[in-house]
């Protein structure tokens, strides 16, 4: 898939692959373009240089997108290479609370920790539970070895 920034833009072709692929390509057809002719049999001289100049555009339009992102992110922005979106306010349930991280098995905790894509439950209820049987085990066991 096409890197956003790509997607919608139009490029005017030089007029020597006018012939292959008409005054300009969208950034939608790039790839499909790149991808057709990486996948022919044998190429002919100039579609050999037609796949070379479209490889070269789309890989700068790509680096320029990507560097003024890291740029973005390097000075301090989150988020830089994520779209932008609203959040969607109308579902959420502000009375629950927000609950406890699951954390099941040592490499996906590992790794969603890393990922910071925590996944977190509705309820303390088990939590709290668990912790007043331990305490009162504890407490119970307390006792009887006095």
């Amino acid at each position: 898939m096409p890197n956003k920034d790509i997607k919608n833009k139009k490029y005017k072709i030089p007029k020597k692959f006018v012939k292959n692929l008409g005054e300009e390509i969208s950034g939608n057809n790039l790839p499909t373009k790149i991808s057709r002719l990486e996948n022919k049999e044998s190429l002919t001289e100039e579609e050999e240089e037609v796949l070379e100049w479209l490889n070269k555009t789309y890989n700068k339009k790509k680096e320029e997108s990507y560097h003024h992102k890291d740029i973005q992110r390097n000075n301090g922005r989150e988020n830089a290479f994520k779209e932008e979106h609203t959040k969607d306010k109308k579902n959420t349930n502000v009375t629950k609370p927000g609950g406890l991280a699951k954390l099941n098995s040592s490499t996906k905790v590992s790794k969603q920790l890393e990922n910071n894509m925590v996944q977190y439950y509705e309820s303390f209820n088990k939590e709290i539970k668990d912790m007043i049987y331990l305490i009162e085990y504890m407490d119970n066991n307390k006792n009887k070895i006095i």
